[in-house]
């Protein structure tokens, strides 16, 4: 029992523990993590969850009236941050041939002090039934507790060309560049935090790139491509896309390929209310996903999903 006890109040004391251990350490640093090494695979803040939640869940919740009948240990105190998210999105369709839209994001956050600013602008327009454009651009700023400060930047471009024919054949050719960090450990954050974006949309099938800050190692990423498909009887539309993926720093590694992506997408609209679409997509490792998973072999992927409606 008196080893029971000495174990319940060890309990009380992981929250200081835990503390003791990182403090002086910035948000950065806290949040960095590395794939090209196994022990750097978690960053520090999901090492320490990973241990706190352990012992809080498994020995106080499951088990902390069976431990200590007596005395159960009380929950750690346990704070949830209060974050605040406050945003701006102005449209003015100036004429066909030019739309504008000023996008503001305010993302605060109590726990760590962050105040951080993403602003942006964003152009789209259509000179005939053929050819559409869009192209934007975004600035990160601001800082956090232990002397962070945020400078970082996102630009994008696409055209596409869709021929005057019944099947409505199209070409598309894009490209996007998010800011890269030359040194993740200081407190300097350079790499553009695309937030709470449907990245799944934009970089590829494969979804390699969801997180673009940690994904990346904190790299940045270019995204340069194109897409061609066409529309078959009016329900079968089939498109083919290439990426080509690189880090926009290379952190003095010398290594700046991440590699290419090809996706190939079917969407069949089998009736008014059953949709079936088919996706095929391989992926080509560069310099960079060579040194950090150890081999060079293509990844292959596949999925189908079936949408009924009633």
């Amino acid at each position: 029992m008196a080893n029971l006890i000495k174990t319940g109040q060890d309990f009380e004391n992981l929250r200081e523990m835990f503390l003791t251990e990182i403090e002086g350490l910035t948000e950065k640093q806290m949040d960095w993590d590395d794939a090209s090494e196994e022990w750097s695979l978690w960053s520090i803040r999901r090492q320490i969850s990973h241990v706190a939640l352990a012992s809080f869940f498994w020995l106080s919740k499951a088990w902390g009236t069976l431990l200590w009948p007596a005395a159960p240990p009380a929950d750690p105190d346990v704070k949830i941050h209060d974050l605040d998210l406050l945003a701006l999105n102005l449209h003015y369709d100036a004429s066909p041939l030019l739309s504008l839209g000023l996008v503001g994001v305010a993302d605060l956050e109590a726990g760590s002090g962050r105040q951080r600013f993403t602003a942006g602008l964003i152009a789209t327009g259509k000179t005939c039934d053929c050819f559409s454009y869009s192209a934007e651009g975004y600035y990160q700023t601001g800082g956090a507790d232990g002397d962070v400060s945020y400078a970082a930047w996102l630009a994008a471009a696409k055209a596409r060309y869709t021929a005057p024919a019944a099947v409505k054949p199209f070409v598309e050719l894009f490209a996007e560049a998010l800011s890269g960090d030359d040194d993740p450990a200081d407190g300097d954050v350079k790499t553009f935090d695309t937030l709470y974006a449907t990245n799944h949309k934009f970089y590829g099938e494969m979804d390699f790139y969801l997180n673009t800050p940690k994904h990346t190692g904190g790299r940045g990423l270019m995204d340069v491509g194109g897409a061609a498909g066409l529309n078959i009887l009016g329900n079968l539309a089939i498109k083919t896309t290439g990426h080509y993926f690189a880090a926009m720093d290379d952190q003095g590694a010398g290594e700046r390929a991440f590699g290419s992506e090809v996706d190939v997408r079917l969407d069949w609209k089998v009736s008014p209310h059953v949709k079936l679409d088919v996706v095929y997509a391989i992926f080509l490792p560069g310099e960079i996903m060579e040194s950090s998973t150890g081999g060079s072999d293509p990844e292959n992927f596949a999925y189908s999903t079936l949408d009924v409606s009633f």
